[in-house]
């Protein structure tokens, strides 16, 4: 849904509109569901999905992902930081977020951040000195070992504990990672950076076809890897190709590659080998190839330089 969201929000037609009123749905089908069982205890629990819930998690998704970029050393202007609230906000509208609590709470970005402290101390409760329940490691471990990157749930409490303080980590009762993960999460983080210096002082317009093709790329690897065929039946990039005829017609043809066992009807979802691997082309060219080039290329001239001055 997000990437979705962040894509098109266009009401009606948009593939980001669509996305958000499913997730909407699906939060009523479970909240439904648990209202009618007896093992759920609204005098306990509350109502399941409540309206803190809803502002909770789009918090979550807007503020807490600003605070990462800026823990992790990355610049966002204040304009930029007010437009993503809003786009957020717009969003928290059609999840089903009450309006008047969201012109209360998401007014602009530092109304959102107090509402999110304010959420995050009464859900997850974390008092100094005591253990805050195994919450937090668990949200950690459904999205440990997962594509894109399958990183294990070490990887990301070690990520964690950069993003929140090693104070609040021990609190919430987050593991440490070894040295290899320590390195990779590293590792990471300054790769990203560098990407983020190059682009702004590189070649004009290399910043934006870099976004453009990441953009790309990552939405076809989640709609591919995570949303499997289901989701990636109602996408429509330009990669993907609906066949209508049966399957071995489908299969002669050598540029698609087509899926086993998940048709709707006739109509099945084959992708277009063709353009995906000019994709992976530019992806790597851009993105990989270019940089190292140029950085390969200063270096040798940075290293012919200091032995033509010694020899002179």
């Amino acid at each position: 849904m997000v990437l979705d969201a962040m894509n098109d929000m266009t009401p009606l037609s948009g593939i980001g509109f669509h996305s958000v009123l499913r997730v909407r749905m699906l939060h009523s089908q479970v909240r439904i569901r648990l209202l009618r069982s007896e093992k759920y205890d609204t005098e306990s629990h509350g109502v399941p999905i409540n309206q803190e819930d809803l502002l909770a998690t789009l918090g979550a998704f807007s503020v807490a992902c600003i605070w990462g970029m800026q823990r992790m050393g990355i610049y966002m202007s204040a304009d930029d930081r007010e437009a993503y609230i809003l786009a957020w906000k717009h969003i928290g509208y059609y999840m089903g977020i009450q309006p008047d609590l969201l012109k209360r709470f998401y007014a602009d970005y530092h109304s959102a951040e107090k509402h999110l402290c304010s959420s995050i101390t009464h859900l997850l409760e974390p008092q100094l000195g005591e253990a805050s329940g195994m919450l937090p490691l668990r949200l950690l471990n459904g999205i440990s070992n997962r594509p894109l990157y399958g990183h294990s749930i070490q990887y990301h409490a070690e990520l964690s504990r950069l993003l929140i303080g090693d104070e609040l980590a021990d609190i919430f009762q987050l593991p440490r990672g070894n040295l290899r993960t320590r390195m990779a999460v590293w590792s990471s983080l300054t790769l990203m950076r560098w990407e983020l210096w190059f682009g702004r002082f590189y070649r004009a317009g290399w910043e934006s076809e870099r976004i453009r093709l990441m953009k790309e790329f990552v939405d076809w690897l989640v709609m591919w890897q995570v949303g499997k065929r289901r989701a990636f039946e109602r996408t429509t990039f330009r990669y993907k190709v609906e066949v209508i005829e049966d399957r071995k017609a489908g299969l002669a043809d050598g540029n698609f590659e087509a899926e086993q066992g998940e048709d709707d009807g006739n109509v099945r979802v084959q992708v277009d080998r063709v353009y995906i691997n000019d994709l992976k082309r530019r992806y790597y060219r851009v993105i990989v190839v270019e940089p190292i080039s140029l950085l390969g290329g200063l270096l040798c001239g940075a290293g012919w330089t200091m032995w033509y001055l010694s020899r002179v």
